[in-house]
């Protein structure tokens, strides 16, 4: 008799994933556009908006021009090297916001994978299916 009789796939993945049997991958493009919206938490809302404000291209290139015409040049190089910190961060925080939302709630889990944001691969066998 199998183990898992009366299991959904979703808490078969789930405890796989826990063993450390699994690995789910995340497509990095639509991880960021959706991240927003998985979470439930107003301040990561707050956070995507204000790295959506610092991002936007006028925003950078008018900070960039307004230091330069001041003269603040080592200024341009910690703007800069802050916008790739918040990108990072940025990757970081929906990655993790991804991947525990699937884990918690199956009807997201079945959409992410559905919409191919996740994908579920064995940890030996990355080409058998789940």
């Amino acid at each position: 008799m199998s183990i898992t009789q009366g299991k959904t796939l979703h808490d078969i993945v789930v405890t796989r994933y826990r063993k450390g049997e699994l690995v789910i991958g995340v497509n990095k493009s639509s991880m960021l556009n959706n991240y927003a919206q998985l979470s439930e938490n107003p301040l990561v809302k707050l956070f995507h908006c204000i790295v959506c404000l610092y991002t936007f291209p006028g925003t950078i290139i008018g900070v960039i021009v307004l230091l330069a015409c001041h003269g603040k040049f080592l200024s341009i190089g910690f703007y800069l090297g802050g916008l790739v910190a918040l990108m990072a961060l940025e990757q970081h925080i929906s990655h993790k916001i991804t991947i525990n939302r699937a884990l918690k709630n199956q009807d997201v889990f079945s959409d992410l994978v559905k919409r191919g944001i996740i994908r579920v691969t064995d940890m030996l066998d990355p080409d058998r299916p789940v």
